[in-house]
């Protein structure tokens, strides 16, 4: 008898979890979960925001080259402008100023998305040689 007792007890104390435990084991996997998901949608609104700069900055960076490549030299003045890079519309515009030195120009760009919000400045200088330091 002793031998089926003590199986008896075995397979008693062998059954699996509770439902207590389950539960808190699921309540333990979904905050972990919803962790998760929340990082990965950050990473990747993260990654779009930083290609949307890079794009924004190839536009002012083309930009002041299209200045530097021109016969002439700027004159002060503000201008604006559309051009489409990596298949977005952008907006640009360019103020020139004076410098104490007058043979330099400061030319600033700013350069917005389709909605119209900034999304980067690029600030360089022109001589009157056509040289041009960022």
């Amino acid at each position: 008898m002793p031998v089926v007792r003590e199986k008896f007890l075995q397979r008693r104390n062998s059954r699996g979890f509770t439902l207590l435990e389950v539960i808190v084991a699921l309540a333990v996997v979904a905050i972990a979960m919803g962790a998760l998901m929340s990082s990965g949608g950050n990473v990747a609104q993260s990654a779009s925001m930083l290609e949307e700069k890079l794009f924004a900055h190839w536009v002012a960076s083309n930009q002041m080259v299209s200045l530097r490549l021109k016969p002439e030299w700027p004159s002060v003045g503000s201008q604006t402008g559309k051009t489409s890079l990596a298949g977005r519309q952008w907006q640009w515009r360019q103020k020139v100023l004076a410098t104490p030195e007058k043979r330099i120009r400061r030319v600033m760009l700013e350069v917005e998305n389709a909605q119209g919000v900034r999304v980067t400045t690029l600030t360089g200088y022109i001589s009157n040689a056509g040289g041009i330091g960022l």
